[in-house]
Order: C-alpha cells, then sequence, then structure tokens
C-alpha cells in the first residue's frame, strides 16, 4: 500500500519496481500522483486500487486471471480491446476516468456484480454484453454527458440498481427480454428519453423510479402501471406525462387486476390539468405522498377526500390554487407555502384538522388573516410557546405565525433584493427548527426535525412530530406530581409575531396542564428564551436540510436554465452540483458498500487538487478553533469538499485557481475616495504564493464568522455581504513615514505572515513601476462590502469580461494589462484608450462592409454576364429589355397626351 498522509507527486521512480513482487495480491496506491506508469504489473494481483493511475494502457504481459477487484478512478485508460477472461472479477469502478469513449466486450466477466462509470464524459456508448450479464447487481454511469444509448436490449436477472442520472443525451431505455424479479431502483433524472417500450411490465421486481426532468418523455405504457412492485414514481417536470394517466385511467377497468400498488408520486412543474389531477386520484388509490408543487391549478378534485391512504400533500408554489376539498381524516402533513390565491374556505378546512385532533398534523400555509382562530385554547404574542405540566405529558398543537427576516432592509436594499429575485428567479428560503425544554432543559428527539416555511406564514403542528413515538412514551418520566414549565423554542431567521397552542382534549387530562402559573412557585421556572439555546447537531441538521431542500424552492422559474449545459451561472451550477453530491452521500442512497464492493474511501471522488486544498484549510486553521467545534468543523470540511468537487466538475477541468480582483484606491484633490479595477490575483494550486494567500483567506473567513454573529443581530442585509479583494491603497506624501507599518500590526497580533510579505512587496512594485502616476502604493489582502466605485463600474465590467475571454480587442488591448506570476495588472492608465479603441474598432468594421459590398457588387456583375452568355437566356432579357422599353415609351406617350387634354379643358374653363 502506497497511502501517504499527505498528496505528493512522483516523477522520477522505477517503473519497474514492481518485478520483484510476483506474489503481490494487493495494490493499493492514493494520494501520489506519478508522472509515468508502470512497465510490469505481477499478474497475482487480486485487487488493484489505483486512484488516478497515469497509463493509457497496462503492460503488455499484464493478465490476473484472478483479478476480484479492480478500482482505477480518476484514471487516463483508455479500453479499446475485450476484457479478457476473468471469471473471479466482482467489482469495476472506472469512475472519472476522461479518456474511455466506449466500454468493450465485458462477456469475459461473469462474476461482475458491480460495475461503475460516473462522470466520464467521453463515454457515448456500451458493447452489447453489458445487457446480459447474469450476475451484475449495480451499474452506474451518472453524469455521462455524451452517452447516447445504453444496450438495445437486456436481460439483467440480479440488476438491483440502475443510474443514467445527468446523461443529457440518452435517449433511449433498452427493451427487456425476460422478467427480471429483483427488488430494482432506477435514476434517470435529466436525460433524454423519449419513449418507455411496453417491454418494461418484464421488470416485475421494479420499486423505484426517477424520470425527473426528462422532458422527452411523453407516454407511459399500460405495462408500466401495472408492475406489482413499484412504489415510488417521480416524474417532475415532465409536462407530457399527464394524458398517460388518463388513457390508463379508461382502459384500466378491460384490464384484469388493474390496480396500481403506487405510494409516492412527484409530479412537479408539469402543469396536470383538472382531468390528469383526477385520473391520478383514481388511478393510484393506494397513493400516501402526493407532490404536485410548482404548478398551475386552480382546485383540487373533491375526490381527493376518498384517497384514504393519503398521508403527505404538497402543493407548495402553487400560486394560482384557490380550492382545497375536505381532506381525508389519514392526512398528517400538508405544505402550502406560497398558495397566496387560497380562499378563506380553504384555509378554515386547514385549520380544522388541530380541531379534528388529526394525530402528527403538520400544515404550513400564508397566513391570510394574521389572526390564529380563537377556539385556540391560549394566543400569546409575547416571548415563545410555553404553558405547564404535570404526570402525564400533555398532546397539543402549536400554532406559530411568522412575519418578515430579522434582518431590516433600506429602501435601497430592498429594492436591490427585489431586482435579484425577478432577475433570478431566487426566492428566499426560510426553515423553522423547534426545540422543547422542561423547566429549562433541552429534552432532544433522535432525529433533528425542520420545517420549511416563508414570510407571513403560519405553521401548526402537533407536538408529537418533535419526536418518534417510543421517545414521546418517554416525555412521562420527565414529569412528575410537580407542575414544570414547558417551553418550545424556535431557531429561524424569521420573526415570530405571535403564537397558539391548543390542546387535544381526547388525549389528554386538562386537569394536568395550566397557561398561567399555576403555583406562586412556577414563575421562577420560566427561563427567558434569550437564555433558551438549543444544542448543536450540525450532522442531523445538514441531513435534514438536504433531504427536505428542493432547488425549485430556491431558483423557481429559473432551475432549469441553471440546469442546462448553456446555463450561464456558474455559480449556480456549482451550488446545485453540491447538493446533489451532498444528498447523494448524507443519505446514502445506492451506495455501493450496500451491494458488496469495499467501502469508498476518504475523497474517493475528490480530484487531486481538491485534497491538497482540503489538507491546506485543515492545517491553517486555528487549533483553538478546531478543538473547540469538532463536529461543526467535520461538517464544514465535509461542505467545502463537496462545494470544491462541484466547482471542479462545473469548471470541467483538474485545476482549483484561487482568484480575487485587484483594487486601486486612490484620493482625488477634494478628499474623496475611489477604486477602480486594477488586475486579478490569480494562483493554482502548487503556485509558490498560493498557500500564503488560503492562509489569509482562512484567517479573514474565521474573524468574519466570529464578528458576524454579532453585527447579524443589529447589522443590515448588506453587513452580511463581503468580498476578499486586494486592495492596492494609494498613499499621501506627508504619510511615507507610515509606509510598512501594517505588517508590524499583523506580528504583534500573530498573523505576521513572510511569504504573504513578498507577494504583497510585489504587487506594490509592480503597481508604482507601471503606474508612476499614483506614487507610492500599499498592498494587502482585505474583506470588505465597498466593491468599485459607481463611477468605475462599467470600465470594470468591460475589464473583467475581456480578462475572462483572454482576448484582445483589433488594435491591441483595451486594457492595457501586464501578465505577472501572481496574475495581471494595469500598465500606465490612459483614460482615453478605451474610446479610442472603439473608435478605430468602428472604422476597420466600416471598412469591411465597404469592401464586403464592392465584393458583392462585382460577383452579382460577374455572374450576370456568365448567364447573359446562354442563347435562350440572352434572347429572354433582350426581348425582357424590349418589353420594358415600349412600356415606358407608351407610358411617356401617354403621359404627353394627358397632359395636352388636361391642357385643352384649363382652357375651356
Amino acid at each position: 500500500m502506497l497511502y501517504p498522509p499527505k498528496q505528493e507527486k512522483i516523477d522520477y521512480w522505477t517503473m519497474t519496481a514492481f518485478k520483484k513482487m510476483k506474489n503481490l495480491r494487493i495494490l493499493i496506491v492514493r494520494n501520489a500522483i506519478f508522472s509515468s506508469g508502470p512497465s510490469y504489473l505481477p499478474n497475482s494481483l487480486r485487487l488493484i486500487d489505483w486512484k488516478g493511475y497515469p497509463s493509457k494502457s497496462f503492460p503488455p504481459d499484464f493478465y490476473p486471471h484472478r483479478i476480484v477487484d479492480f478500482k482505477l478512478p480518476h484514471s487516463s485508460l483508455i479500453f479499446k480491446k475485450p476484457f479478457q477472461r476473468f471469471e473471479d472479477l466482482t467489482f469495476i469502478n472506472l469512475s472519472h476516468c476522461q479518456f474511455i469513449t466506449q466500454i468493450p466486450d465485458l462477456s469475459g466477466a461473469k462474476s461482475l456484480k458491480v460495475f461503475t462509470l460516473d462522470k466520464c464524459y467521453r463515454l457515448t456508448r456500451f458493447e452489447k454484453s453489458i445487457g446480459f450479464m447474469p450476475n451484475l447487481v449495480y451499474l452506474s454511469a451518472s453524469e455521462c454527458t455524451l452517452l447516447t444509448s445504453f444496450v438495445p436490449t437486456m436481460y439483467l436477472p440480479s440488476l438491483e440498481v440502475l443510474s443514467f442520472n445527468f446523461c443529457r443525451r440518452l435517449e433511449h431505455f433498452p427493451h427487456v427480454m425476460q422478467k427480471m424479479d429483483k427488488p430494482l431502483k432506477i435514476y434517470m433524472m435529466s436525460t433524454a428519453i423519449k419513449k418507455i417500450p411496453e417491454s418494461i411490465g418484464n421488470l416485475t421486481g421494479l420499486e423505484h423510479i426517477d424520470m425527473s426532468v426528462c422532458k422527452e418523455l411523453k407516454n407511459l405504457p399500460s405495462s408500466f402501471f401495472l408492475l406489482p412492485k413499484l412504489v415510488t414514481l417521480k416524474v417532475d417536470e415532465c409536462s407530457q406525462l399527464g394524458e398517460s394517466f388518463q388513457r390508463f385511467q379508461k382502459s384500466r377497468h378491460s384490464v384484469a387486476n388493474g390496480s396500481s400498488n403506487l405510494v409516492t408520486l412527484h409530479f412537479c412543474e408539469t402543469n396536470p390539468s383538472y382531468e390528469d389531477l383526477c385520473a391520478i386520484l383514481e388511478t393510484f388509490p393506494k397513493l400516501e405522498d402526493l407532490n404536485v408543487s410548482h404548478n398551475g391549478f386552480v382546485a383540487l378534485p373533491n375526490i381527493i377526500g376518498g384517497s384514504s391512504h393519503l398521508k403527505s400533500l404538497d402543493v407548495s408554489f402553487c400560486r394560482n390554487l384557490k380550492e382545497i376539498p375536505e381532506l381525508p381524516l389519514s392526512i398528517q402533513k400538508v405544505d402550502a407555502r406560497y398558495c397566496q390565491s387560497l380562499t378563506s374556505e380553504a384555509s378554515s378546512m386547514l385549520w380544522s384538522k388541530v380541531s379534528e385532533e388529526i394525530q402528527r398534523i403538520q400544515v404550513v400555509m400564508p397566513m391570510l388573516k394574521r389572526e390564529i382562530p380563537e377556539w385556540f385554547d391560549c394566543i400569546g404574542t409575547k416571548e415563545i410557546p410555553h404553558f405547564w405540566a404535570r404526570r402525564k405529558f400533555p398532546v397539543v398543537a402549536l400554532a406559530l405565525v411568522f412575519q418578515e427576516s430579522k434582518k431590516k432592509l433600506s429602501d435601497f436594499e430592498h429594492a436591490f433584493q427585489s431586482a435579484v429575485e425577478s432577475f433570478t428567479g431566487f426566492v428566499n428560503w426560510h426553515t423553522v427548527s423547534l426545540h422543547l425544554f422542561i423547566d429549562g432543559q433541552e429534552i432532544c428527539g433522535r432525529d433533528y426535525h425542520c420545517f420549511n416555511v416563508g414570510e407571513d406564514h403560519v405553521l401548526f403542528c402537533d407536538l408529537r412530530v418533535l419526536f418518534r413515538d417510543e421517545e414521546w412514551q418517554g416525555l412521562d418520566a420527565s414529569l412528575g406530581d410537580d407542575w414544570k414549565a414547558i417551553q418550545v423554542q424556535y431557531e429561524s431567521d424569521l420573526i415570530l409575531s405571535h403564537w397558539g397552542v391548543n390542546v387535544y382534549e381526547q388525549e389528554t387530562n386538562t386537569d394536568d396542564i395550566q397557561f398561567r402559573f399555576p403555583t406562586p412557585s412556577s414563575r421562577r421556572n420560566l427561563i427567558p428564551s434569550s437564555l433558551l439555546v438549543p444544542k448543536g447537531c450540525p450532522k442531523q441538521k445538514m441531513k435534514h436540510m438536504l433531504e427536505s431542500f428542493d432547488p425549485r424552492d430556491i431558483f423557481n422559474k429559473n432551475l432549469s436554465l441553471i440546469e442546462s449545459e448553456e446555463g450561464p451561472s456558474r455559480a449556480g451550477k456549482v451550488l446545485l452540483r453540491t447538493w446533489r453530491n451532498a444528498k447523494a452521500e448524507i443519505t446514502e442512497e445506492a451506495s455501493i458498500s450496500v451491494y458488496g464492493a469495499s467501502l469508498k474511501q476518504e475523497h474517493e471522488e475528490s480530484v487531486d487538487d481538491v485534497v491538497q486544498v482540503l489538507e491546506m484549510i485543515k492545517e491553517n486553521v486555528p487549533k483553538h478553533f478546531s478543538d473547540s467545534n469538532p463536529e461543526e468543523m467535520q461538517s464544514f470540511g465535509g461542505f467545502v469538499e463537496r462545494l470544491l468537487r462541484a466547482r471542479v466538475e462545473v469548471m470541467k477541468e483538474k485545476g482549483l485557481d484561487m482568484g480575487m480582483p485587484i483594487l486601486l484606491e486612490y484620493t482625488d484633490g477634494g478628499g474623496s475616495k475611489y477604486r477602480r479595477f486594477w488586475g486579478v490575483l490569480q494562483l493554482k494550486v502548487g503556485d509558490p504564493f498560493y498557500k500564503a494567500v488560503l492562509r489569509k483567506y482562512i484567517q479573514l473567513s474565521l474573524e468574519f464568522s466570529a464578528s458576524n454573529k454579532a453585527a447579524s443581530s443589529s447589522g443590515s442585509w448588506f453587513e452580511n455581504l463581503r468580498i476578499t479583494i486586494v486592495l492596492l491603497k494609494c498613499l499621501d506624501p506627508a504619510m511615507d513615514e507610515a509606509l510598512g507599518f501594517g505588517y508590524e500590526e499583523s506580528l504583534e497580533e500573530g498573523y505576521y505572515d513572510p511569504e504573504l510579505e513578498e507577494l504583497m512587496m510585489r504587487i506594490e512594485q509592480d503597481g508604482m513601476g507601471f503606474n508612476k502616476s499614483y506614487g507610492k502604493m500599499k498592498a494587502s489582502i482585505v474583506r470588505t462590502d465597498e466593491s468599485v466605485s459607481p463611477e468605475y463600474l462599467f470600465e470594470t465590467l468591460i475589464f473583467r469580461r475581456l480578462i475572462a475571454l483572454g482576448k484582445l480587442s483589433m488594435f491591441g488591448s483595451a486594457t492595457k494589462f501586464k501578465i505577472t506570476p501572481y496574475g495581471n495588472i494595469r500598465v500606465e492608465d490612459d483614460p482615453f484608450r478605451i474610446p479610442k479603441t472603439c473608435f478605430w474598432s468602428l472604422i476597420l468594421v466600416l471598412h469591411l462592409l465597404f469592401f464586403i459590398i464592392i465584393w458583392l457588387f462585382c460577383s452579382v456583375g460577374y455572374v450576370g454576364l456568365l448567364i447573359c452568355r446562354i442563347p435562350v437566356i440572352g434572347k429572354i432579357l433582350v426581348c425582357g429589355w424590349w418589353l420594358v422599353m415600349q412600356i415606358l415609351v407608351s407610358c411617356k406617350y401617354l403621359y404627353h397626351r394627358m397632359g395636352k387634354i388636361m391642357k385643352i379643358k384649363k382652357k375651356d374653363l
């Protein structure tokens, strides 16, 4: 095993190093980057785990006939020849292999169980034998963006997981030859699938299928709806499938045993008609979870009241929804966020679920009247929900009304935020977590419970939703014969305006609950809400948020644009891929290890640069911070890794550049300060100053994180907006004596860094050397909310775009930049350079247009002469010319005749 604690680059090594290891059975190489591959590998290998194998092929004599585990992610391998006969080969992992274009014949690997090919961006097709592997259990080729087809036919009797998520060019689902009755899950999100074959009825073991965002999918065959074990169907954004439900509804009565067992249906953003909704409710009588959010229907069908198994209904962001009929008694959860058109009758119907004492009810909806119903046992406007209880813990429902965010916005900030929302479709996403305290002591459940809410919304729920059944039964032990103060604290960026408590009288002895101080001494048990601090649980919080988070709730109508390959928002893609990776890892959906593969190594899916940057971050976090916040650090590290990995995937390059703008700050004669864009600091992993800049960035981030908690309670929305820049400050001549003060100050505070000082001095020298008119300068890396001055905003946009494109204008660069080892910096500012460049560019364009017109004129004339030389064409043209001349002569004659007639009439008059 070669697994150094830190990533190492190995340029020189003996490529025959393995020749003396002829009995080697296990070879694991990680955290090591080789410049060349081995010339020999022992045939005795049973397991080879080499992340980043550097060669495009194996040594010519390599034939490991007893190999079992073949794990080579991020490798340079190219497979062209069929696999040899490997009877024991069970696991293959070739994820992130960017040189693989096709999968060869694997018929020689009859024992293959797990085959992983995720993110092989150049993979275009599979060999037909893949469709007939008798022992294949797990096959994943997600995010293979050039893959157009799998196999034409398949019979995989052992298959349990098939994943082609985000294979955006995959158009065909294979024909299923025979019945496959193993429990099966299929993931095909964001593919180009157009049709599901009738033979899908042979997938009798299919339990779960996700075909969300398959916008070309037009029809589901009737055999699909009759699959006996299918319980979960997700077809979000498949807007053409509504008629499939109607067709099956009309025909299923003629089909023997035509009853679907579907339990979960997600049909978001599909704009179903009223008839489509009726067909869905009638076709799936056992439905428990129905998600039809982000649609435009006005009313839900009345027959929903007959769905006796329905527990969860999601109609969030259905902004046109007015009417919700009576829901079945089985309902437990209703999400009606941003349903602003709901009638008072619909709202009253949802409130009635509390009076009916529905167990574990939880409802979120807009607060239309801003009033909690009078029949609630207690309504309060101060502090947080509280009451006193003894003996048996009471069953109560809470109502919490939330208004605007705690962060107050100025008129300008509100206008800016509104502009961002209208331009990007971005909607604020708010969550509320509830925590139960008894006499000031928090009672924690095993699960962290979080609700998605909105501004001016009400959340009402049975308090039992915070606990599992056995945990709720154990709450009685926390009470005794003495009165105990019960308080429910909340965590959210929203403001709780008022609250209510309603007692479930059928399950509670009303003598054991009070809403006023039952005894004089009980007043002491009520703790001020500011002192009730819930325990931190980063892992559970992250897991619950990922499970409940839907990108549509944030990006709204622009989600499809951001996800598309042509989408303009790189940041949006990074966020979406971060969420996707995090959700897959935390919820452990279809994990390879479940199917017998070796456990996933740390950072297995990360490219080498991500691992290196993570190591740098861990090294430079202060020890006192990491020791005092171990769980937060672990969650933070996982999130950073996913964020970095997503960025690399979006950029599709093996590099993580660290970039920040260089801004020049100067003071004019009137004492006004201005900031101008003056260049870009651009460093790659491995550059001399990369670690120094990263250390400074981490230091500033930790300082900001610590100070932001104190500022957030009183600060404005914009105080949380910070960017990290290199500030090149022009010094007043009177301040020459103070030059160099910054580093002494940093030294006193313990932040002195000689590498960073050297970089700053270089930027200062280049700034002064290339721009002598600005005098002496001082460079530093700072975190600021003041970017470029408004006067220079247009200039900045042009310069940044030109640098990003790496292009020059017609007559040299519109900005005169000097390329340096650390990035780009401006040279000799010329205020007339852009106008001059634009002027000469316009002159050049006019000259080009003039030459194009001359060329077209000459070309047309030359072609005309060639045509006229043809005898028939010549005669036609002569006749046509003669006819035109005759018409002109006749018109002239008529004109003169009419003139004479008019003169005669004038004389007569």
